[in-house]
Order: C-alpha cells, then sequence, then structure tokens
C-alpha cells in the first residue's frame, strides 16, 4: 500500500465492544445484529496530492456516528478513486469483511453477534465498487435496468434489484445485495440543486450580453440584482463570474456553493422576481418542493404513510420538471413546459423510485436515511502538512490520532473541559 494503511475491523471490534455492551442502557445486547456501515470518499489535498480513505462505523450508535470520534478509518491510500487502486486496496480487507458476514464475530467471552454490513458513498465511488458503469452510461442505475432515455418516465416502477445490463467489473464487495447500498442523501441533494441553479441561471443568459447590461427602469443588470438578492437571503459569498471573453453566447459561471448555501437557495430565493408570469411562480414552487422533499428524506420516525406520501410527491416532482409544453388542436400553448426529459438526472431517478424503498427498509431496520457530513474526512485532511514540515506520513498522521480518540473512548477520557469561574471574597476580620 506504499505510504498507506490497514486497520483490522476485528480488532476494532474487540477493542471497541465492551464499551458498547457495558451499562444499564448498552448500544448492544448478545444476540443483536451489529449493523456496520462501510463507506469512501477520495480527497485532495493541496494542489498534488490525493487520498482515498475508506471508513466503518456502527449504525447501532445512532446519532453518535455523525461525529467523526465514532467513524474508523480501515483503509488509506495515496492516489484517486480508479477501479484499479481500490481493487488493491479492497484486496487488503476483503478477506475479513468476508468472514465478519459468514461468521460473525464472537468475543472472548463466547458471546456472538451476527454482523450486517450496509454501504454508502457519492456515485461514483459506490458505481466502482459495484463495478458499474458510470452515470452517463446506458444502463446508469446502481440498482436496477433503468435505461438513461427512460429517466424522466415516472410511470414504471422499479426495484432495489441488482443492475445486469450496466455491470462491467465485478464487485468489490460482492457479499453486498443492493438493498444494502444506501445513496448519500447529501450528495443527491447537491446534484439536484445544481441542475436546479443551472437551468434557471442559463434562462436568464439566453442572452449573455444583456444579463450584464443595466436596465434604464431598475438601474441595475440582472446579474447584480440576482447577486444582492443572494446577500439578502443571508449566501454572501454568491458571485458570478465573468467568461473570458464576453459574447452573446459566452456564459458566465458562479462561485461553488456548500450544501446549507443551496438548501437556502431553494427554500427562500424568489424566482418569480427574475422570471415573470407563471412560469416563473412554477419554477419557484417546483424548488420549494424539492426543499420539502429532501427535509422529509432527513427526518426521524418516519411512518409507512409517510414514506407512501414521500413517493407519491417525488414521482410527482420528476414529472412536473419534465412538464412538456401541452397545445389545443389549434396551435394554442395551453400550459407551458418547464425543462426538457433529457434534463432529469440519474440522482432524480434515485430520488422518485430508489429513495421511497430505502426509507421502508430502513424503518423496519429501526434506522433512518443518513444525515452525512464530511467532518471526519475534513477533520483528518484538514490538519495534516502532507509532507510540509513533518516526515509523518497522511496515514501515521490520521491513525494517530484515531488511536488517541478509541483510548479515551474505553478509558472514559474526557477530551474536553468546562471552564470554572472562582470568585475570591476578602476575608473580614473581625
Amino acid at each position: 500500500m506504499g505510504n498507506g494503511s490497514i486497520r483490522s475491523l476485528i480488532g476494532l471490534l474487540i477493542t471497541l465492544i465492551p464499551d458498547l455492551t457495558e451499562g444499564n442502557n448498552p448500544v448492544l445486547y448478545n444476540n443483536n445484529i451489529i449493523k456496520i456501515k462501510l463507506g469512501g470518499d477520495g480527497q485532495q489535498v493541496g494542489r498534488y496530492n490525493h487520498h482515498v480513505m475508506l471508513i466503518a462505523y456502527i449504525l447501532n450508535e445512532k446519532d453518535k456516528v455523525l461525529s467523526p470520534k465514532y467513524q474508523y478509518c480501515i483503509c488509506l491510500y495515496p492516489g484517486t478513486e480508479k477501479y484499479e487502486s481500490l481493487t488493491i486496496a479492497h484486496n487488503q480487507i476483503i478477506e475479513e469483511l468476508t468472514t465478519l458476514y459468514n461468521n460473525g464475530f464472537t468475543n472472548e467471552n463466547n458471546n456472538h453477534w451476527k454482523i450486517e454490513f450496509w454501504f454508502t458513498g457519492d456515485w461514483k465511488y459506490m458505481a466502482l465498487v459495484l463495478g458499474i458503469n458510470g452515470p452517463m452510461s446506458n444502463y446508469f442505475c446502481l440498482r436496477c435496468d433503468y435505461y438513461k432515455n427512460e429517466r424522466w418516465d415516472t410511470s414504471k416502477s422499479w426495484s432495489n434489484i441488482e443492475n445486469t445490463k450496466g455491470k462491467v467489473r465485478t464487485s468489490l464487495l460482492p457479499f453486498l445485495t443492493p438493498k444494502y447500498c444506501i445513496s448519500d442523501e447529501l450528495h443527491l441533494m447537491l446534484r439536484i440543486v445544481d441542475v436546479l441553479l443551472k437551468c434557471f441561471f442559463l434562462e436568464l443568459m439566453r442572452d449573455a450580453l444583456a444579463f450584464d447590461i443595466t436596465t434604464p427602469q431598475e438601474n441595475i443588470s440582472t446579474r447584480e440584482k440576482i447577486e444582492i438578492t443572494m446577500q439578502e437571503i443571508g449566501i454572501t459569498t454568491f458571485k458570478f463570474i465573468p467568461p473570458e471573453k464576453k459574447t452573446k453566447t459566452a456564459k458566465w459561471s458562479w462561485h461553488t456553493l456548500m450544501g446549507p448555501a443551496k438548501l437556502k437557495i431553494i427554500e427562500k430565493f424568489p424566482v418569480s422576481k427574475f422570471i415573470i408570469d407563471q412560469r416563473g411562480k412554477d419554477i419557484e414552487n417546483l424548488w420549494k418542493d424539492f426543499y420539502y422533499l429532501y427535509c422529509t428524506m432527513r427526518r426521524e420516525n418516519l411512518t409507512e404513510e409517510d414514506i407512501i406520501q414521500f413517493s407519491q410527491d417525488a414521482c410527482k416532482w420528476v414529472k412536473e420538471f419534465a412538464r412538456p409544453t401541452k397545445k389545443t388542436k389549434t396551435g394554442k400553448i395551453e400550459q407551458e413546459g418547464l425543462y426538457q426529459r433529457t434534463d432529469v438526472t440519474p440522482y432524480m431517478h434515485i430520488l422518485a423510485f430508489h429513495i421511497p424503498l430505502f426509507m421502508q427498509e430502513l424503518l423496519q431496520q429501526n434506522l433512518c436515511i443518513e444525515k452525512k457530513n464530511h467532518k471526519h474526512v475534513r477533520l483528518f485532511f484538514g490538519g495534516i502538512t502532507m509532507g510540509g514540515g513533518t516526515e509523518q506520513t497522511a496515514a501515521y498522521q490520521i491513525n494517530n490520532f484515531e488511536n488517541q480518540q478509541i483510548y479515551f473512548r474505553i478509558n472514559k477520557t474526557s477530551t474536553s473541559y468546562s471552564e470554572k469561574v472562582l470568585t475570591a471574597f476578602d476575608k473580614i476580620n473581625e
């Protein structure tokens, strides 16, 4: 693995099980199923350095797994997300994972737990690990045989079975079935909002020169008006980037936004101020409806009825997004369309067809859609120097940090302290 590292998952369980089974309200009881979620992500650190991290965490710990302290790096290597390098990395851990999957885990007291593996990641990472073609291929879906030109068609029904037509390589986690491969809700939201913003901005940029011209009525350009409106709703970092050469067809780009900013935009941005008439209102409602769907997806304690309603609303949303123009026999437009069917993305297909099935499966498992965060990757990669002033490798620094966290946990050592205020009173001699 070069400057990479491997952590034994069995060794990790040996260390953590005593902490998980003690106390009046333990995380694990004897004969429980230990539900372990595997995930991974690549990260660029600096201009030239890339690392890929494979992590594992115990879903039985509920919301604690949102903290990087409860997420454990089981494999780390320098490089990018490619099938060949991921194959080498997984070969280091697959035997142990398969043993746990087939035999479960037994501790020194002869207590036995069955192991259930789940898997998550962004689309690129999951497709590579599962051996499936990328999202631009004809049969793109991670879980079914949906054809790419039918992404818009919500009249069909698809299950979380398997993609057999888009399978091009051997899965690196062959014991996994599709129902245990959960989409990352954060990436789903980010990619769908990207499409909504792109469609909106490009519509306003049909004449790129006019987009930046001050109008006599308002003494402000459309570009400036959008930037000011973004400021008003709390998006202080948003700016348009001019094209290298301003022409009628050259499009402006815009600064990359983080997840919270994107959510705030689709919740609060007044689209109807920029696109007039019913079309502007329809697009604004489309944004708000997706915001509502995303909030529902992240809710805890969903009922079966909630999930059925979500499924219906998600299909209705995709259908509305790709709404065609309706005309009378005389050619008069009865209803203006919104966007093209080709604008429907793989993530929209996942939203409509597979997220509701995940919700039903997780409801039966007493789990919920993961509230994904990237604190784990940011915490580690943001603090390492990658050779700038230290001879320690990234793998050494990350494992050293994790070892400290595990030590603190099993020894009940506090990693923070509360400020204490001491008040001194003058002693009065009587």
